[in-house]
């Protein structure tokens, strides 16, 4: 019984003897973006990334894990029991707009204390409500009617919302601001309507609010905090529909059909905030066994026609521009050719050693669907495999404390980072230089999350946000920043919150704030000094 006691004794003392794992807390508050005040019942989420230890010297992290707290009525939330480690805020409200908040960007949690999150701010949601007619101004359903954010740059996927049997629609969740609506209705791209002879046929096309089917025509609908927009009317018009007719040709061809898309294009692609439109517009069709191919129903505008093969381990493929007008458009002709294969090498300047290098191209045309990407091998070479027929540019990817100083093709420097496909396979050399410059300097009036972008200076034509930029934090309390592993050349530098970075790609959006840009030259080697106005977001709404 002794021996039985003992052996109880020491194992209640072995257990407590190791402790509960150390942990700590976390609290702060969701308040609203206009009043201040906290709000109740919010969901907030924290997300952590916890280390785990360290393995050959190199830190280990467990998958990110997430936990979730309710809001009291003053709007404070609090987290207990979570492992030491960083954690991103989010939070959640019904009528609210969620913040974009990256993971693992928020509070350090410490075992055996309770850390404070910055004030997590929710701004109320903007409404936008109407009704779709015809030209009669009887409703029209099933219309898909989206906002556009006007003057923000590339738009991946603006609010929508559906037209019901009375016409009616309402897009909830936006951010307050100005707004471009574009309703379409999808149209049977193979039903051609029966008209008198001589006739064209008619079909409804993307009509942006009030009743007009250019965008930069349209009027915007400016929304705020928690208001909503009602009572708008958008008119759908008819427009013009011809056919696009022509033939596929292929040394894999043969006989069995071929599958072709008609995508819709516009000028500046994405960034132009119509990517959805784009998206929504496109068609495809089959060329039978002599390789022609009719798409019917097509309106006017510009369009990327494309094709591709692939049979017993070969493959082809085939893209290219076709603008329509009001007339039909016959023998097209587009021709399928073998994929390109690019080889090369990456050489360190000076004999340096390299780190791992990731490698990606992509097409120098915006409306081409092109590109790949592939890991530099150990001993310096890459393969990239599939790629179209065309002008390429290297994305000037880099590990830290270098930078793709020049491209090389047959052993001839290139004048950019560009190499041409379009014959066939190449070969390319990439030189890389452990010299880069650092961009230094303050920001007045900065506060918490505002980052400086060093932007490539792209003259007259606005910041060519097509190449890749660097961005540095500013320090909170001093205002200070440094921008590390810049390339040589002329740069803008653009003090900004991150999300209105993506909207200066708009050239009007440009216009109104580049004269707080600060331009520097960086060399070689050397530290440049800049002090760049802070943009804010009334700057782009400015006239």
């Amino acid at each position: 019984m002794e021996r039985f006691l003992l052996f109880v004794a020491l194992g209640v003392s072995l257990t407590f003897g190791q402790g509960a794992p150390a942990t700590g807390s976390l609290t702060g508050r969701v308040v609203d973006g206009t009043t201040k005040e906290g709000i109740r019942k919010a969901t907030v989420y924290a997300t952590g990334e916890v280390s785990s230890g360290s393995q050959g010297g190199v830190a280990r992290f467990q998958p990110p894990t997430s936990y979730t707290a309710v809001t009291e009525d003053s709007g404070t939330y609090r987290f207990a029991g979570l492992a030491p480690g960083v954690y991103g805020l989010r939070a959640e409200k019904t009528g609210y707009i969620p913040p974009v908040t990256a993971r693992g960007s928020g509070p350090r949690v410490a075992a055996g204390e309770e850390a404070k999150g910055s004030d997590i701010i929710l701004n109320r949601q903007g409404v936008i409500s109407g009704r779709v007619t015809d030209a009669d101004g009887e409703p029209v359903e099933y219309v898909n009617v989206m906002a556009v954010p006007a003057g923000r740059g590339k738009v991946m996927n603006p609010r929508q919302a559906m037209s019901d049997d009375r016409g009616e629609f309402r897009i909830s969740r936006l951010t307050p601001g100005p707004y471009k609506l574009v309703a379409m209705r999808q149209e049977n791209g193979f039903a051609t309507p029966v008209v008198a002879a001589g006739e064209p046929v008619m079909l409804y096309a993307p009509t942006y609010f009030p009743s007009v089917m250019d965008a930069a025509s349209a009027s915007e609908v400016t929304v705020g905090s928690g208001e909503e927009r009602s009572g708008l009317e958008i008119r759908l018009r008819k427009t013009v529909a011809v056919r696009v007719a022509g033939r596929v040709t292929s040394e894999l061809a043969g006989d069995a059909p071929v599958s072709l898309t008609l995508q819709p294009f516009q000028a500046g692609g994405a960034r132009g905030g119509n990517f959805m439109v784009n998206q929504m517009g496109g068609r495809s069709a089959m060329a039978g066994g002599d390789g022609r191919f009719v798409f019917p129903n097509v309106t006017a505008g510009e369009y990327i026609l494309s094709a591709g093969i692939h049979r017993m381990g070969s493959s082809v493929s085939g893209t290219m521009r076709v603008r329509v007008g009001q007339q039909d458009v016959d023998n097209v002709s587009l021709a399928l050719q073998p994929l390109a294969r690019v080889t090369g090498r990456v050489v360190a300047e000076g004999g340096g050693k390299l780190a791992s290098v990731s490698l990606s191209v992509r097409g120098t045309d915006p409306a081409m669907p092109a590109g790949g990407g592939a890991q530099v091998k150990t001993d310096g070479t890459f393969v990239l495999e599939n790629l179209q027929r065309t002008r390429m540019q290297v994305v000037p990817m880099a590990p830290r404390g270098w930078y793709l100083k020049a491209v090389s093709v047959g052993g001839q420097r290139q004048a950019g980072l560009e190499f041409d496909v379009t014959g066939g396979d190449a070969v390319v050399e990439l030189l890389y230089s452990n010299r880069p410059g650092t961009v230094t300097g303050t920001v007045e009036g900065a506060t918490e999350g505002v980052r400086v972008a060093a932007v490539p200076d792209g003259g007259e034509t606005g910041p060519v946000f097509a190449n890749l930029y660097r961005t540095g934090g500013v320090v909170a309390g001093q205002n200070s920043f440094k921008i590390e592993d810049v390339p040589p050349g002329n740069y803008l530098l653009i003090a900004c919150v991150p999300g209105l970075l993506e909207a200066l790609s708009d050239p009007a959006a440009w216009e109104r704030v580049k004269g707080k840009a600060a331009s520097v030259k960086v060399e070689e080697g050397g530290t440049v000094t800049g002090s760049p106005r802070l943009i804010s977001e009334s700057d782009l709404d400015e006239k």
